[in-house]
């Protein structure tokens, strides 16, 4: 048998040095990923959203089809709004939509360059009672139309996720076209305007349509454009407030959806914050 020399052991010894670290570094790295995943765990755990709601479990059905979160963005990311006026007229235009395909605007805000929306709609022949008993409501103010709404939803057996989808395109399909139109000839632009088709997806689960709501009403505080949710005009925040909205004679809301389901519109706020605090936490795992 060979001996080795003393350059060999010595070679040999160094070797077994770098597979020691290696194999140190690939525990530490173990670790630490374990660790960040704990963490991550301990967060979401953390955001328990459900100290804040109210009649959680009684207000809405667990499978609640029809209400889609919808997101617009411009063309190139360029600017929709350049005055206050473009932003009323973009509101005015949504709400002879939302009327005429008897749906139901739960939240909404407009940025500079995007826009988000919660909206419900019931497709088929289902939508004609919605929408008569929505307008059956409006006298009684936004209170009114979100009992209405609720007790023709609670009457309907089933909704078309496939028909609630079709007038989704199709209302969205009328807004981009309607106020492009205005915009173009207000401003003399040409092309468009407006990314088509929309981002949209169901959100048939209650937590996922208050959280939706929580994320874009968060927008204008995570773009530095408000120091609060309140602070900014072009959302529906102040529709979840007692006093009337400044925006309530552009725009019809169903603010029941935030009111039926948190205590007070201070702890819809703090659920707000605690959001937007977790979403900061979590960003240094993307």
């Amino acid at each position: 048998m060979k001996k080795l020399d003393d350059g060999e052991k010595l070679e040999g010894l160094l070797e077994n040095l770098k597979n020691l670290e290696k194999l140190e570094k690939l525990e530490k790295l173990k670790k630490l990923k374990k660790l960040e995943k704990l963490e991550k765990l301990e967060l979401l755990e953390e955001l328990d959203y459900s100290k804040f709601f109210g009649h959680y479990s009684k207000s809405r059905r667990p499978d609640d089809h029809g209400v889609f979160s919808v997101m617009m963005r411009g063309v190139g990311g360029q600017a929709l709004f350049r005055e206050k006026s473009d932003y009323i007229s973009f509101l005015k235009i949504l709400n002879k939509l939302l009327h005429r395909y008897s749906a139901v605007l739960y939240g909404f805000i407009l940025m500079t360059n995007h826009v988000h929306f919660l909206v419900r709609t019931f497709g088929g022949a289902a939508a004609a009672g919605v929408g008569a008993a929505a307008d059956a409501g409006v006298g009684c103010g936004h209170a009114g139309v979100g009992a209405a709404v609720d007790a023709a939803v609670d009457a309907v057996t089933f909704v078309s996720v496939a028909a609630a989808e079709e007038d989704v395109r199709k209302m969205f399909a009328n807004l981009v076209t309607g106020y492009t139109g205005y915009y173009s000839r207000k401003y003399r632009t040409k092309g468009r305007l407006i990314y088509y088709p929309p981002e949209f997806s169901e959100k048939w689960r209650l937590d996922w349509q208050l959280k939706e709501i929580m994320y874009f009403i968060n927008n204008p505080v995570l773009a530095g454009l408000s120091k609060s949710p309140g602070g900014y005009l072009w959302s529906s925040y102040s529709f979840y407030k007692e006093l009337k909205s400044p925006l309530a004679k552009y725009i019809d809301v169903d603010a029941s959806l935030i009111k039926d389901n948190f205590h007070s519109i201070r702890d819809f706020y703090l659920a707000i914050r605690s959001k937007k605090a977790f979403e900061k936490r979590m960003s240094k795992y993307k």
